[in-house]
């Protein structure tokens, strides 16, 4: 039997799944598709005036937090169109995906 997980589970690992994709469009549009995850994470990293670690944790915990979101969205938007409900996903569109209402 498959673990039924929690709300926040669901909205967590849809912020994960959304930087990931945001950072494979980075690499297509900025790097041709070339950059290893090292690079584009280091990339980012710069833009955002982070560290490259912190991007590899966003990776594997809960996505952008809401005080980077505008600053990713505003590198992203330097190359294709990228909306806030992307790349931070609520937990309504997390009930939304879940088929189910909050």
């Amino acid at each position: 039997m498959a673990k039924q997980q929690s709300l926040t589970e669901v909205m967590y690992d849809l912020r994960c799944k959304a930087l990931a994709a945001a950072l494979r469009n980075l690499n297509h549009h900025v790097f041709g598709s070339r950059a290893t995850d090292r690079e584009i994470h280091e990339y980012v990293a710069n833009e955002l005036g982070i560290h490259p670690g912190v991007i590899r944790s966003w990776l594997r915990h809960e996505g952008v937090p809401r005080e980077h979101v505008a600053d990713m969205l505003t590198l992203l938007n330097q190359h294709s169109v990228w909306g806030r409900h992307q790349i931070h996903p609520t937990r309504a569109i997390a009930a939304n995906y879940l088929g189910g209402q909050l």
